[in-house]
């Protein structure tokens, strides 16, 4: 791994930006605003600005947040996900977080059992490329 997953140098937080607008997505499809998510999640809306826009990192845990409020696939935050050197990239930066500390800090066995779903879902897409 290259150890810098965006491709466009210009563009660092594209990653970032794109799972933003897929979580916007949702949350429009779903027709609330980004202030009732916000007091769903129990964050400020300044805080969940920041997700969508993509300035603010989303955690793996968020994501299974969304996922549940949701009631979606945690794979469909990760839509359009085009910005990695190589195709195995995604699937090992993925393998890492769910076996590294954000894994660790998720205590609802429920939710470990999610994120390691979306790490096998992305793999065996990668398989198939």
């Amino acid at each position: 791994m290259s150890g810098k997953p965006a491709t466009d140098k210009d563009d660092p937080n594209r990653v970032d930006a794109t799972i933003g607008a897929n979580l916007r997505e949702v949350r429009r499809s779903q027709g609330l605003s980004q202030q009732q998510v916000a007091d769903l999640i129990g964050k400020s809306a300044k805080q969940y600005r920041k997700y969508e826009s993509g300035t603010a990192r989303i955690t793996a845990a968020m994501i299974l947040v969304f996922s549940d409020l949701f009631e979606t696939v945690p794979g469909a935050f990760y839509r359009n996900l085009d910005a990695f050197d190589d195709p195995q990239d995604m699937a090992l930066l993925m393998q890492s977080i769910a076996t590294g500390t954000y894994a660790s800090q998720i205590r609802d066995p429920s939710l470990r059992a999610k994120l390691l779903s979306v790490v096998q879902e992305i793999e065996a897409g990668q398989d198939r490329s």
